[in-house]
């Protein structure tokens, strides 16, 4: 997954500063090709540790997973479903409009759909409808 995030430097920034947001200890991100053709995925934290992708929590994965498929969808359109899904309610005034500015930028037009009123509420708090076609 992050794959596609470090090989490009200007994305990788951009994912880094986001994670900063959820977690001020990240300080790169990083992926090694292990024997077995697969791919080791890590978070190198500011105090220098490199700790694998696998032991941070749903929130951090379900972020990169949402960022990522942003920067593939970029010029298309992007459909995300139950995007709350892992993410802590108190997290949603960080990653909405973090989504919104990224979407905006990459040229991709988002589909969301969720059950949550927290999440639909955080949507429509911070989605720039005035300004939009």
């Amino acid at each position: 997954m992050l794959q596609n995030i470090v090989d490009n430097p200007d994305y990788k920034k951009l994912a880094i500063d986001i994670l900063r947001q959820f977690d001020d200890s990240i300080a790169d991100i990083c992926y090694t090709k292990v024997d077995d053709g697969t791919y080791l995925e890590s978070i190198i934290t500011k105090s220098g540790v490199n700790m694998p992708f696998s032991v941070y929590g749903n929130g951090i994965k379900k972020i990169l997973y949402i960022l990522n498929k942003l920067f593939d969808a970029t010029d298309s359109i992007l459909l995300i479903d139950e995007i709350e899904t892992g993410l802590h309610k108190k997290y949603y005034d960080t990653l909405f409009p973090v989504v919104f500015a990224l979407a905006s930028k990459l040229n991709v037009q988002l589909f969301i759909a969720t059950h949550s009123i927290e999440a639909i509420d955080a949507i429509l708090r911070y989605g720039n409808y005035e300004n939009d076609n």
